[in-house]
């Protein structure tokens, strides 16, 4: 026979005969009916109303004498409580899912206060889901980024020597990853590998009787102390007169790894220990978006 639809389903109503013994007695059922209409009751053959007993799980009680006999009472269940269960781990398919369903939307259950997407930060119209599950701006923010300076002038600089600059403050510094008080450098943050900008300039005194033929002074930005080979991060500017400072600075683009660290070093050879001045020297840098 052919159907319209889904082909009608047939099963089997538990049933359950008792024995009355003459008083308002309590039975034990098989199984918990979710409520006093879900049972069919007859004693004696007569369908009993849902006010003649109640119910508490498996136990059914008579509110009402039951006649004596054997098993001339009759409880019918009119269908069955099924548990759907929790699908199993990695069962949930793709096309199970319902098109824009996972949302970052909170529920409204007062009892479930997750999100539906594990991520951090605010999802907006102007953030996007990176890689590490963190909402970031759509246009990058360049960080980590930082720009130091010196306090004061710097002395007891070496003659022809490299001296390390010791920028021992920041105008800002987003992920606190500069060192103000003991290296006087940048490190690089966990989970922030990458491409990143620098630049650096260092005022130098010039001393009496600078000619400018041999005294020069120089400035190199090192990645984990040692300058590139390829000379990259490193300027040199003659010295001559006895003139305000001369500013000497260095740009460097390089790719780094966690942990890895710069830093700014200055060279002159100016015949005695110079001071590097406060006044406009700085060391800047921050990560390269897009790469």
């Amino acid at each position: 026979m052919s159907y319209i639809g889904k082909e009608p389903q047939f099963t089997q109503y538990p049933s359950k005969f008792f024995n009355g013994d003459g008083t308002a007695m309590t039975v034990s059922l098989d199984y918990a009916p979710p409520n006093a209409a879900a049972l069919l009751v007859f004693i004696d053959g007569v369908r009993q109303d849902t006010s003649a007993y109640t119910l508490s799980g498996t136990s059914l009680t008579f509110t009402g004498t039951v006649p004596s006999g054997t098993n001339n009472v009759q409880v019918v269940h009119l269908g069955l409580t099924q548990d759907v269960g929790v699908p199993s781990d990695d069962t949930i398919s793709t096309a199970k899912l319902q098109d824009d369903a996972v949302t970052t939307a909170k529920l409204d259950d007062d009892s479930v206060t997750a999100a539906k997407l594990n991520a951090t930060g605010t999802a907006s119209s102007s953030t996007f889901l990176r890689g590490d599950m963190a909402w970031a701006s759509a246009g990058g923010d360049n960080t980590p980024s930082f720009r130091a300076y010196l306090t004061a002038n710097q002395t007891g600089t070496t003659n022809a020597a490299w001296n390390k600059v010791n920028f021992n403050s920041t105008d800002w510094d987003t992920d606190s990853a500069f060192d103000t008080s003991t290296n006087y450098r940048f490190t690089v943050p966990t989970g922030e590998g990458g491409k990143y900008y620098f630049v650096a300039e260092v005022g130098v005194a010039p001393s009496a009787g600078s000619d400018g033929a041999t005294d020069f002074a120089q400035v190199t930005i090192r990645k984990n102390g040692s300058a590139l080979g390829n000379g990259d991060g490193m300027i040199r500017i003659p010295v001559n007169g006895t003139g305000g400072d001369i500013y000497v600075g260095s740009v460097m683009t390089t790719n780094l790894a966690a942990s890895d660290y710069v830093e700014v070093y200055c060279y002159h050879n100016l015949g005695t220990s110079r001071q590097f001045a406060a006044a406009n020297s700085f060391f800047a840098g921050y990560k390269l978006i897009g790469f």
